[in-house]
This record gives structure tokens, C-alpha cells and sequence, in this order.
């Protein structure tokens, strides 16, 4: 049982996690992540490159589609080539933009040219975006296809009940032995914390995820279930509007930082299930960086609120030119754990140093469309909480999309963030060949948005499911994916 329900199981255009979890089963990339994270073969045998812009792939032979259809290097051409086209618009086309031809070598080799060096391309290829579909289907289904997922994964699709679950069964022709052990999984949509938690306890469900903080206790010592606990790569954080006037000063977006008390967060409302973030990037990311958490310093907030000229007025608030400074703050709710919840204690905090505040919880595709203003005027808020985990586990995928400003929406800069410094390291650091390098411009790019507040961390998640004791086998992935290939029912609790 998991949360929030599905949107659609088309790879190369999925958004959500819930989505993802499900294409880990049912397709397979020319490479993909291991639990820690690490690159590792999959649909290619192995691969080389002398430039980081030309590189060349060798396919696994004897694999075939869920529809009997062969695996090859034409149907990698045409699975790459169709997120690539721009007529398509299909959301995870940016994974993969920088690849600038797809060429069938001959039936088992691909060559991938890139339009400049890119030390990267190996990671944004696990990436979901990077799964390959049967051709057959594509032909078929056109874009109906994220309605008819057909995949070479361990597990075929078998029907998607919305609103409900999604049910796959196991592919007897997998290419790979020691997996798929389990003959049938079901992934419910159960959006309601308590409502998953109980379902385990009663053994209605086998594999709960997310797992609400406060029940994590309660499941531990229960003799029937167990919890899991995984690498994550999920920081929450609240994302500042730089087109607000008031949060165009680095000295208020200071006083903000330093008036959040996220120790307590972190303790009281995660359970410590979390820990304050010391960056963007979540340890478990290639390119994180440690750059510094801002202190909970009440003092240290107002008195920068003095610096920047304001003043308290006779009820309390600060206030300037005749203008009280306010602070209006979005949050979804449910889509990340106590995501709501920790709305409220941020603009209870900023109200203890005299910020009025005030807080828009909205559902998930609420939250969107609030959000994602192509016109800034248009964005009536001053922050919003966003749980970011890049699907490449790589630093790019964080920093680009949230501060390139070239990222402005309909892309995810929706913080209007811009510097030129940014830009400059962000293009040298996905273009270099030169993995040190790049790694080093990343550093530097963590550094400057911490220095000017472009975000203020709130918490650093660990991947936490939880499972009957009938179950085995169940890991989590550090992209906020349960992976059940493995799992098995145990020969002494089966029921």
C-alpha cells in the first residue's frame, strides 16, 4: 500500500514516485541504480567511452519484451529518439536533452552522441526516463501506452484499476534468474496514514510505504511486522519566491532561516525519522556537498530584520514604510511525510519573531497548479515546501531544473531564482569530461545558494517501509522506490 495514487505508467512522461515504483517493475534502462546507488548493468553488458560525448553501448542478448517482441539496439533507437522528440513534450525529456543522436551500430551495440561531453549521461540514464519499451507497443498503443506499459522487467503488466491499485504479474521469460519470486504484486493507492498502517496489522496489505513517523514504534514492536530502513536522496525545503520584494533581501531571507527551529522539526514532528539537511543534495547524491544549515537563533533573526531597516509596530509585527512584513507560505498535503504539519510549525515559528504569516495547505494537483506561474506576478506566494529527490541521484538534477534560469516554469525554477555565477558553473559542471571538475563546480554551486538563502532546508528523509513478517526480501532504493524483485514469502509464515 502506498501513497498518492498513480498518473500514469508511460516512463518517459511520469512525474511521481508512486509511478516510478511501479515502471522499476515492469521496464529496465540500458543501466540502473543499485540500492546504494551505484550504476550497474542491465539491459547493456557494458559500455565505453574516450570523450564523455561519444559513447558506446553493448547490449545484452536473449532478452524480449513482455509482448514477445526482441530486444535490440533498434528498439532503443526508437525508445531514446521518442523522448527526444520535442513534438512529443513529454515530461522527462530534460533527463536525456543533451543527447544529440541515438545510431543502431549494428543489432546488439548503440552509439549515444552527446551534444558536448557529459560525465552524467550514465546516471540520467537510470533514470526512469531511460526505459526502454517494446517498439511493438509503441507501434500499437501510441500514446496510449502509459495506459499499456510493456517492458523487459521481471514483472508484466496486468491491469490499473484507478483509484485503487495497480496489479502486474510475473514475466516467466525474465531474462534474469534469482528474482521474481512472487508470482503476483498489487500496488494500492491508500492515501490515508492510519488507514495503510492498520491494513498491515490486519494483514490486509504485506508492504506498507511511506510509513507515517509517529507509527514507527508502534510497528517495531509489534511481533507481526517489521521496519525497513533505507538511503534516501528526499530533501524537504522551503523554495523562496526571489520575484516577492520583501524576500529579495538577503538579510530577510536570513532572519527567516534563522528564526526556523528544524532540530525540533526534525524531533517532534518526524520522530526522527529525518535529519537537518546541510544542503540541497541529500548525502546519498553524487555531487552533494556539505555547505551548512542555518542555527535556530531567534535573536540573530531580528536583529537582521533591524539591519534590513525594519522596525516593530504596536501589535508586534515588523514593519517598513507602512508596509508589515508578511510571509504567505504553500504546502501540499500528504505528499510527503507531515509535509502540512510542518507548514504550520514554519509559519508558527516566523510568527514568534513578529512575521505575519500565513499558510495554503492544498492537495497534490492543487499545489501544482498553484505553483507553476510562467508569470511571477502571478505567483502569490513567498515560499512553498518541496521535497526534492532527483531521479538521476545526481547533483545536476537537483540544481538545474530548481536554479538555472533557464528553468523558469513551465520548468521547476519556480522561485524565480537567478544568477549569472550559477548558470556559468552549472553549464562548465555538465559539460566537463572531467568528473573532479565537475564535482568541484557542483561544490561551488552548493555553496552560493546556501550563502544567499535560496532555500531553507527543513529535513533530510530516510527511506523507511514497513513489512509483515511473512515477507522477505524487501529493500528500498535511495529515489524513493520500495523494490519488491526480490521479495519472497517466507517458508515458515506464508499464509
Amino acid at each position: 500500500a502506498q501513497q498518492p495514487d498513480f498518473e500514469t505508467l508511460d516512463p518517459h512522461d511520469m512525474e511521481i514516485f508512486s509511478d516510478a515504483k511501479v515502471a522499476r517493475h515492469v521496464y529496465e534502462g540500458l543501466v540502473m541504480f543499485d540500492q546504494q546507488g551505484n550504476v550497474q548493468p542491465r539491459l547493456a553488458e557494458d559500455w565505453e567511452t574516450e570523450d564523455a560525448q561519444t559513447w558506446t553501448f553493448y547490449l545484452r542478448e536473449g532478452v524480449t519484451f513482455h509482448d514477445g517482441t526482441e530486444f535490440n539496439a533498434e528498439a532503443v533507437q526508437i525508445s531514446l529518439n521518442r523522448i527526444l522528440d520535442e513534438d512529443l513534450a513529454l515530461r522527462r525529456r530534460p533527463v536525456l536533452d543533451f543527447i544529440e543522436e541515438v545510431r543502431a551500430v549494428d543489432e546488439y551495440t548503440v552509439e549515444i552522441v552527446l551534444e558536448a561531453p557529459n560525465a552524467a549521461l550514465l546516471t540520467n540514464l537510470c533514470h526512469w526516463a531511460g526505459s526502454i519499451i517494446s517498439p511493438a507497443a509503441l507501434q500499437e498503443h501510441g500514446a496510449d501506452i502509459g495506459n499499456n506499459p510493456v517492458g523487459t522487467g521481471p514483472y508484466k503488466f496486468e491491469k490499473w484499476e484507478a483509484g485503487d491499485r495497480v496489479t502486474l504479474q510475473k514475466y516467466d521469460d525474465y531474462w534474469q534468474s534469482g528474482v521474481g519470486f512472487v508470482d503476483r504484486i498489487e500496488f494500492l493507492t491508500v492515501v490515508e496514514d492510519g488507514t495503510r498502517v492498520a491494513m498491515l496489522e490486519t494483514d490486509e496489505v504485506d508492504v506498507i510505504h511511506p510509513v507515517p513517523p509517529e507509527s514507527i514504534e508502534e510497528l517495531r514492536e509489534n511481533p507481526d511486522t517489521e521496519v525497513y530502513t533505507g538511503p534516501y536522496n528526499r530533501v524537504l525545503f522551503i523554495n523562496l519566491n526571489f520575484e516577492r520584494e520583501n524576500m529579495q533581501d538577503v538579510l530577510v531571507r536570513r532572519a527567516i532561516a534563522h528564526a526556523i527551529d528544524v532540530d525540533e522539526i526534525v524531533r517532534s514532528i518526524l520522530f526522527d525519522t529525518a535529519t537537518v539537511p546541510d544542503s540541497i543534495l541529500a548525502p546519498e547524491t553524487a555531487g552533494y556537498h556539505s555547505s551548512g544549515a542555518y542555527e535556530h537563533d531567534p535573536e540573530q533573526a531580528q536583529s537582521l530584520l533591524q539591519q534590513a531597516g525594519w522596525e516593530k509596530n504596536d501589535d508586534g509585527y515588523w514593519e517598513k514604510d507602512g508596509e508589515v512584513l508578511t510571509f504567505r507560505l504553500v504546502t501540499p498535503d500528504g505528499r510527503y511525510p507531515k509535509d502540512s504539519e510542518i507548514g504550520l510549525a514554519v509559519t508558527g515559528y516566523l510568527e514568534d519573531i513578529g512575521i505575519e504569516s500565513s499558510l495554503d495547505t492544498l492537495e497534490w494537483g492543487s499545489y501544482l497548479d498553484r505553483i507553476n506561474q510562467e508569470d511571477p506576478d502571478d505567483a502569490e506566494y513567498d515560499g512553498f515546501i518541496l521535497g526534492w529527490g532527483p531521479g538521476t541521484n545526481h547533483a545536476d538534477f537537483t540544481l538545474r531544473p530548481m536554479f538555472a534560469t533557464d528553468s523558469f516554469p513551465p520548468g521547476w525554477n519556480r522561485g524565480y531564482y537567478s544568477n549569472p555565477d550559477v548558470d556559468d558553473r552549472l553549464s562548465r559542471a555538465r559539460t566537463t569530461g572531467d568528473m573532479d571538475e565537475s564535482e568541484a563546480l557542483y561544490a561551488e554551486v552548493q555553496e552560493i545558494l546556501f550563502d544567499e538563502v535560496a532555500y531553507i532546508g527543513l529535513a533530510d528523509y530516510r527511506g523507511i517501509a514497513a513489512h509483515s513478517v511473512n515477507v522477505e526480501g524487501i529493500v528500498t532504493l535511495p529515489l524513493e522506490i520500495v523494490e519488491l524483485t526480490g521479495a519472497r514469502m517466507s517458508e515458515e509464515n506464508s499464509r
